[in-house]
């Protein structure tokens, strides 16, 4: 608003001014801002949009959409939190919604996928919600610590930069525990609530969907079965050599990185 302000002070004044004179904007950080909301809002809408296409596939289209709502209910809650702990908006904390974007909604998609399982079961739809979230809860629980213990060392850095730093693990932390709270309360509740699909009179439209959801759902189980586990069960026999490869392809990675091959610059000169 203030950059908005004095650009249109200088469209008025600009007309005014003696022959000779003229009014500039020097700088306008607000430009950088501007690109890093947008650049925040395009990748929540695009990661709502992607969250929501993938479950469908596999899961009832409103169970993908409310898994798929944990990312805008986690962020705004993060948002009404910040003037708690002195954060604005700002580059800075902008960069901390958009890294936190990508690891907001994996305990929404474990509790979702979860209570479809107990609810395809049969019974009653609320109490498979309760079930399936409480099966659930003390690995997704974990998992979201895991994570806030990875960013809270940022917290404690000393000096200026210390100061700026720790806008980061405030706006990632306080995402995830609202996307634990939305994860555990919110979500099982609206998902309680919905009909079994036995009670559902699907028209054509949606007997075509289903139908393409078996299908996917049957080509993914055929690769787990015929691909994927006796790939596992090699893997276990041959425990030995499958640490050795997983050692092997670390020790080239940090030979890449060591000898130069993969450049590292922490602070790296680009333009704005």
């Amino acid at each position: 608003s203030v950059a908005d302000a004095v650009k249109t002070y200088v469209a008025e004044k600009s007309p005014r001014m003696p022959a000779g004179t003229y009014l500039t904007i020097g700088e306008d950080e607000s430009e950088h801002l501007r690109a890093r909301l947008d650049t925040m809002i395009s990748n929540a809408r695009l990661g709502f949009l992607l969250v929501l296409c993938v479950l469908a596939l596999f899961l009832r289209l409103r169970l993908a959409f409310w898994v798929g709502l944990g990312v805008p209910i986690a962020m705004l809650g993060a948002i009404a939190s910040l003037p708690w702990f002195g954060v604005s908006i700002n580059l800075l904390s902008l960069t901390a919604f958009i890294v936190v974007l990508g690891i907001l909604v994996d305990d929404a998609i474990v509790v979702g996928e979860n209570v479809h399982t107990h609810q395809e079961r049969g019974g009653d739809p609320l109490q498979a919600a309760i079930s399936g979230t409480q099966e659930v809860a003390v690995p997704v629980t974990f998992g979201i610590l895991t994570t806030i213990a990875a960013f809270s060392p940022l917290l404690f850095l000393p000096g200026s930069s210390g100061e700026m730093s720790k806008m980061v693990p405030i706006v990632v932390i306080s995402s995830l525990v609202f996307s634990m709270i939305e994860s555990k309360l919110i979500l099982p509740s609206h998902l309680g609530h919905a009909r079994s699909r036995a009670e559902k009179k699907p028209g054509k439209k949606w007997k075509a969907w289903e139908s393409l959801q078996t299908t996917i759902a049957g080509g993914l189980e055929n690769f787990l079965e015929n691909r994927f586990t006796p790939f596992l069960e090699k893997a276990l026999e041959w425990r030995y050599t499958t640490l050795a490869t997983g050692l092997g392809i670390l020790t080239i990675t940090l030979g890449l990185m060591t000898g130069g091959w993969v450049r590292f610059d922490f602070m790296p000169s680009i333009e704005a």
